[in-house]
């Protein structure tokens, strides 16, 4: 994706903040109907900027209320005695990445990352100190959105490795060997592997 284009879905993210921020606190209806044509018209413009589903974009620009802000995203760091990192294998694309996904809303960094873990690994998981911070900007990988991620280092406490409907294989893997990732994860993964590499420890993160 060429810088021009970036730099207009980054200008149509930021147009999307003011008409969710208009929407949150106008109080005219006609105000109101004006601020939903003007976002209809930006998914418009996104899905032809990005190749996806007007419509669809548009369902996932109106669940974002209030003042938006970047999404927030927890991934889990998992290594054996071996230095290997645990992979899964996800469902939608294929690709490899590290376990995790979006933070809920009223919901704790590290709860967070316990329950992304749970659900897609079947692992119990003690979440400790983060490793590796990342973000992108609204437009990269081909996604409307601007989004931060956290990636902690987690250890296995209970539970056997189990496939799920969101990652069809999982294990240990050297992430050198690993050549499929899913958007950013290898840069953030290796990031993470040096860094445990340098100090393992993991202090517990509330």
């Amino acid at each position: 994706m060429d810088n021009k284009l970036l730099e207009l879905i980054g200008d149509l993210d930021r147009a999307n903040a003011l008409i969710q921020a208009g929407l949150y606190y106008c109080k005219n209806p006609y105000d109101r109907e004006r601020y939903d044509e003007l976002q209809t018209l930006i998914a418009k413009l996104y899905g032809a900027s990005l190749g996806m589903e007007p419509m669809t974009l548009l369902g996932e620009l109106k669940r974002d209320f209030g003042h938006v802000t970047p999404k927030v995203g927890t991934e889990a760091a998992i290594f054996d005695e071996f230095g290997r990192i645990f992979l899964i294998r996800r469902n939608d694309d294929g690709l490899w990445a590290m376990p995790g996904g979006w933070v809920e809303v009223n919901e704790r960094l590290a709860e967070a990352m316990r329950r992304e873990v749970q659900e897609e690994t079947g692992l119990a998981v003690r979440v400790g100190r983060p490793l590796a911070l990342g973000s992108r900007l609204a437009g990269e990988f081909g996604r409307p959105h601007s989004a931060c991620f956290i990636v902690f280092l987690c250890t296995i406490i209970r539970g056997v490795p189990t496939t799920s409907e969101e990652a069809v294989e999982i294990g240990f893997f050297n992430p050198y060997e690993i050549h499929e990732w899913h958007k950013d994860h290898r840069d953030r993964a290796l990031l993470a592997l040096n860094r445990y590499r340098n100090c393992p420890d993991d202090l517990p993160w509330t």
